[in-house]
């Protein structure tokens, strides 16, 4: 800790000078949300700092990258949620991943909610220590971090325009208008070990695939598009390894109200595809890979969904018993608890009315839960428990 903390002030007291080498863009997102990239370089043109700040009607996201010759030392993330019903509080998170040599030795961790019309100042807010993940899934994550500080900082020294998210193959000429492109990989759903994405494409239609291309060099679909299909593929390529049941529409991870997302197990195994909208989970699938190849997948959305409505019915839940036709699911903090993705999960789900404010039209459950293979290695899911937060 001692190391870390006199390579983050002797970083933190040079940048007054590092202020003359900073980079900046500011690219948009689907909807009128917005990112910022800015990078710090040292006198070698290496990156120092790195910050990656993302805006849009759900709240904001800041993450600082910190690295001393090359390496992470710090990852600052502090994100502010803001649910869309009036007058909605706002929900902060801050956290502070320590590495050292590429090991992960230390995580620190404050949340808090604040009124609508309240400063979320974290300042006061004690932080609390969190457990470590094994050593090989944080190798991993300081890899992941260094890999995403070098590809902002290349991006920015590169100039002009920036395409701030690489997305699947490029784009056919026009003599193959009409053709089936291969899927295009939405940003930043890529595995661990960088041999998988999340991809969307189209199934069984016919399209003109330039049609799709944004001012912002990315690709977008309307969402009533024929035939869109999400599907996980391998990398290079972008061989299709199977189809989820997701329809997400973009190269972008978000749109507004939409969003795509994969929480991976360290090993890359298993992987968590999930869609969400303005108030729900739109798909939710756990897909088990092996060697390039899909061994099957279950509908996580569905399995957390129905043991929720029989806990609550068994709780006698006002909303259950109200308006039980009315009420969204949304699944949130989805993790696995070993670096295998078999074995233990565990998840948020919300449950509530949408713009509902009236008592018992909300409630947060901790579903925990576990991932097996079967005989033949298909993947079987068991929930174990459903309890109120």
């Amino acid at each position: 800790m001692e190391a870390v903390s006199r390579q983050f002030d002797d970083i933190e007291s040079r940048l007054e000078n590092l202020n003359a080498a900073r980079l900046e863009r500011t690219f948009p997102l689907g909807g009128g949300g917005s990112i910022i990239d800015q990078v710090w370089f040292d006198e070698n043109d290496q990156p120092e700092k790195v910050l990656r700040e993302s805006y849009d009607d759900h709240g904001s996201r800041r993450q600082e990258l910190w690295l001393h010759h090359g390496r992470i030392i710090l990852v600052m993330t502090h994100s502010e949620t803001i649910a869309m019903v009036e007058n909605a509080p706002t929900k902060a998170t801050e956290t502070r991943e320590y590495f050292h040599n590429g090991r992960l030795f230390r995580i620190l961790r404050k949340t808090a909610t604040f009124g609508p019309n309240e400063d979320p100042d974290m300042s006061a807010i004690k932080n609390i220590e969190q457990p470590l993940p094994d050593e090989a899934e944080g190798a991993n994550r300081a890899k992941a971090y260094e890999r995403l500080a070098a590809d902002i900082a290349k991006k920015l020294q590169a100039g002009g325009d920036v395409e701030p998210i690489d997305g699947g193959a490029p784009l056919p000429g026009p003599e193959a208008e009409g053709s089936l492109p291969q899927p295009r990989v939405i940003g930043g759903t890529e595995s661990p070990d960088g041999k998988y994405a999340l991809a969307w494409g189209f199934h069984g239609e016919r399209v003109d695939w330039n049609q799709f291309h944004q001012t912002d060099g990315t690709y977008m679909a309307d969402p009533a598009e024929p035939g869109l299909t999400n599907y996980v593929v391998s990398l290079p390529g972008n061989k299709i390894v199977c189809q989820t049941s997701g329809s997400h529409f973009g190269d972008l991870p978000n749109y507004n109200h939409t969003s795509a997302t994969v929480i991976w197990s360290a090993d890359s195994r298993v992987a968590a595809a999930i869609s969400g909208g303005k108030w729900e989970t739109l798909s939710a699938d756990l897909i088990l890979l092996n060697g390039g190849r899909c061994d099957g997948t279950v509908p996580l959305l569905e399995a957390t969904r129905n043991t929720a409505i029989k806990k609550l019915k068994s709780m006698m839940h006002p909303g259950i018993r109200k308006h039980p036709e009315q009420l969204v699911y949304r699944l949130h903090d989805f993790q696995f608890a070993a670096r295998k993705g078999l074995g233990p999960f565990s998840c948020g789900l919300e449950v509530r009315v949408p713009k509902s404010q009236e008592d018992g039209d909300y409630i947060n459950l901790h579903i925990s839960g576990n991932l097996q293979a079967d005989q033949n290695g298909r993947p079987l899911l068991l929930i174990d428990s459903v309890e109120p937060e």
